[in-house]
């Protein structure tokens, strides 16, 4: 599950933005509350009471947020009251804001609401993300382990004789319709030579399954362009912290990152990319960026210093 990257071209993680174009993602800073009744989508997650401005930042930059997601999806999961569940949620929004940039307006039913709708997402919809992005973390974690032990593998695929397929174990209410779990392999439906891996193989199915996935989780949500300013550079913009999160994954998984992507070294640039091992900017742009600072900052000493010795 490994993909080539041209080491002409620089490909970059761009910073995305929550609800406009260009710029960042973005967090409510004071904290995000919870509203409603129930433990579905009665119960919304939302901005805190009376938040006029959402902090802006680059989610790009944190290689770690998968496996930030990942143990907040543990949590969750191991949480018996629904309180300790929302609390780690609440703190995990209030570091990277809500999943999506389409949310439901949540309506001011209760006094301390502010009159006007406000965006908000149902405890369910992280509850599915949550558990969703745990299982397919667990079928990584397998296929990598997959060399030093093969029994995750083998809870995890199930081939059967009569007639012959292969099944990938997935929650039902996580299956997607589109990207089947199970795959009969005869003559009317798919013939198991056009598979990509041999008849038994227990890592070809999974690893085939957890692509075909993450690459569903990714459609339509991913936007590429090419920059040909400076050196060539290909920049990678997810519109949404989910799909941010989901292609730092989908990256690690292809053996991308996070050993192969560096940040930026201009400060207020912060996008990930992969190049050569000494080049220490994302683009030729940034690169003058700093050349420029420091020396203007080198001038600004200088005339300081000078004036100083003027004057004694």
């Amino acid at each position: 599950m490994t993909y080539p990257v041209a080491s002409e071209i620089v490909i970059t993680f761009a910073r995305t933005v929550h609800g406009a174009s260009g710029g960042v993602w973005r967090r409510c800073r004071p904290g995000y509350t919870w509203r409603g009744s129930g433990n579905g989508d009665d119960r919304r997650i939302a901005p805190a009471p009376g938040t006029t401005w959402l902090e802006p930042y680059p989610v790009m930059q944190d290689t770690r947020l998968p496996d930030r997601f990942a143990r907040l999806a543990i949590l969750v999961a191991q949480s018996k009251q629904q309180a300790r569940a929302e609390d780690a949620i609440a703190r995990f929004a209030r570091r990277y804001g809500l999943l999506n940039r389409v949310h439901r307006k949540a309506g001011d039913a209760e006094s301390d609401w502010p009159r006007r709708p406000v965006w908000s997402e149902s405890l369910s919809v992280w509850r599915y993300e949550l558990r969703l992005f745990h299982v397919l973390w667990e079928m990584e974690r397998a296929l990598r382990r997959s060399s030093r032990d093969g029994a995750a593998l083998a809870n995890l695929v199930v081939w059967e004789s009569k007639p012959l397929a292969v099944r990938v174990k997935v929650p039902a209410d996580l299956d997607e319709p589109d990207v089947p779990a199970e795959l009969v392999l005869d003559d009317r439906h798919l013939p198991l030579e056009s598979l990509e891996y041999e008849q038994g193989s227990l890592p070809g199915p999974l690893s085939s399954y957890l692509r075909r996935r993450l690459n569903h989780k990714l459609a339509g949500r991913v936007d590429v362009t090419v920059d040909s300013r400076g050196a060539p550079m290909m920049q990678i913009v997810p519109d949404s912290l989910l799909s941010a999160i989901y292609l730092h994954f989908s990256a690690r998984a292809a053996g991308v990152a996070p050993g192969g992507m560096r940040t930026c070294a201009r400060p207020d640039c912060n996008v990930l990319f992969s190049g050569r091992a000494n080049r220490v900017y994302c683009s030729d742009a940034c690169g003058a960026n700093m050349r420029s600072r420091r020396k203007r900052d080198s001038d600004r000493y200088s005339n300081q210093y000078s004036n100083r010795g003027g004057q004694q």
